[in-house]
């Protein structure tokens, strides 16, 4: 993602050079805020660019505020003015990937105040993800996923991402491109930033919110398509690391991994090693739906340009 010129502050369009934050604040010293990553994709077509299920992204964002305990003053509307203008102000006509963070910024602060809280919003461009059309090999990282009551990854909170810098160094380091994270009890959670799905006797699983992991938007986005789309219903439940190595499809999901198929774990093939069907088809229905190519659920696509 390449920065814009312009950038929004506490709903302030300002020049992204002057958009800083205190190195003494809470925010920079112990990672203090939260955040959303969330993508606008351009029609063109509609001459139009589409944001991605924005209200869920924010009602999120405030669902992270309200379980770290920091000030929230912002009503969903509002904080969808602030992306919103972020946007305009650099009329983007392309692909855009954004965070919306907000960050305990107070240079007098102390990581046990609740505010202030200032909000800013970035973004830029954003190419289609590099392992979308070939897939990625993944490892079995050596790091835990941080547990519900040490570091919830349910809070969408910046200090939570140290966990998966950890297992991606790890994987790159072993000759994978990504890692997958096995939670506290060996049972398999998600990828860095990533949740996972595989298929199995034909049938999609996932791992079940409590193992860790993110209540991700996408991967509520992928059940619905793969039930609608293709007459499948994902099973919720635990996961085992072998299951991963049996499967004959697997694939990581996110705002920014989209739908990544695996293609091998641990250095063993999923399925023949190659893209599977029902991945493939589940990619063309979500890149369908976020960029309005299909009229279905409009209501997941907010328009900019009005």
């Amino acid at each position: 993602m390449t920065d814009a010129t312009y950038m929004t502050v506490n709903g302030k369009v300002v020049p992204s050079a002057e958009a800083q934050i205190n190195v003494a604040s809470p925010a920079a010293k112990y990672g203090i805020g939260v955040f959303e990553g969330i993508r606008g994709y351009w029609n063109a077509d509609d001459e139009q660019l589409y944001v991605f299920r924005l209200r869920e992204h924010l009602a999120r964002l405030k669902q992270s505020l309200k379980l770290l305990r920091l000030d929230d003053d912002h009503a969903i509307e509002r904080l969808e003015s602030f992306v919103l203008e972020m946007i305009r102000a650099n009329d983007f006509k392309t692909t855009i990937q954004m965070r919306i963070m907000a960050l305990l910024d107070d240079a007098d602060g102390a990581r046990t105040d609740n505010g202030p809280v200032g909000v800013y919003v970035q973004g830029g461009p954003c190419p289609p993800h590099p392992f979308m059309r070939s897939g990625l090999t993944a490892g079995t990282s050596s790091w835990a996923r941080t547990a519900d009551n040490a570091l919830p990854v349910r809070i969408k909170c910046n200090a939570n991402y140290v966990n998966g810098r950890l297992a991606e160094l790890e994987a790159r380091a072993g000759g994978f491109d990504r890692a997958i994270f096995l939670n506290s009890r060996g049972k398999v959670s998600e990828g860095p930033g990533a949740t996972l799905f595989l298929i199995r006797g034909g049938r999609p699983v996932t791992p079940s919110p409590s193992n860790d992991l993110l209540e991700s938007i996408t991967r509520d986005t992928l059940m619905r398509l793969l039930r609608e789309t293709q007459d499948l219903e994902t099973q919720e439940r635990d996961v085992d690391r072998t299951e991963v190595y049996a499967a004959e499809e697997a694939f990581l999901c996110g705002t920014l991994a989209e739908v990544t198929p695996i293609i091998s774990l641990d250095g063993i093939p999923v399925g023949d090693g190659a893209v599977g069907p029902v991945t493939r088809a589940l990619q063309k229905s979500y890149l369908d739906t976020v960029t309005g190519a299909s009229s279905d659920h409009a209501d997941w696509r907010t328009p900019v340009y009005v």
